[in-house]
């Protein structure tokens, strides 16, 4: 046996939720439903030979959860061309972001900034 047997092992030992187990979790959490809570027992078990405590069923059933609902894509929003072209913010390259002259800032997201960064702003400020 090495270590990269474990898995296999692990899949082939894998004692199933039982449902009083289940039922206990449910019961004692309340707003879980059973799939989850069934679903956090099998990955707890798997990885652990202790009964599980209250909260690493909660932790386990949010990664549960965060697997299965994933954040929504970011919402792009256009450059408002008016901050760029008041403030000259677009005749200088940005420290920040690194946006070219003549391009717009790019937000944290990786989509087009709003408005520019506060590093260009202040560059083309002090420059004046």
């Amino acid at each position: 046996m090495n270590r990269l047997d474990i898995p296999e092992i692990l899949d082939l030992i894998r004692i199933p939720a039982t449902d009083i187990a289940i039922t206990h979790w449910h019961t004692t959490i309340g707003h879980l439903d059973t799939e989850t809570v069934r679903e956090a027992i099998e990955i707890h078990q798997r990885a652990n030979t202790f009964v599980p405590t209250a909260h690493e069923i909660l932790d386990i059933a949010g990664d549960i959860h965060r697997r299965d609902n994933p954040p929504p894509e970011p919402v792009r929003r256009h450059a408002v061309m008016t901050a760029y072209t008041l403030t000259g913010a677009l005749n200088h390259s940005c420290p920040r972001c690194g946006a070219n002259p003549g391009d717009t800032c790019t937000a944290v997201t990786g989509l087009e900034a709003h408005a520019p960064c506060v590093a260009r702003l202040v560059r083309k400020v002090v420059a004046a």
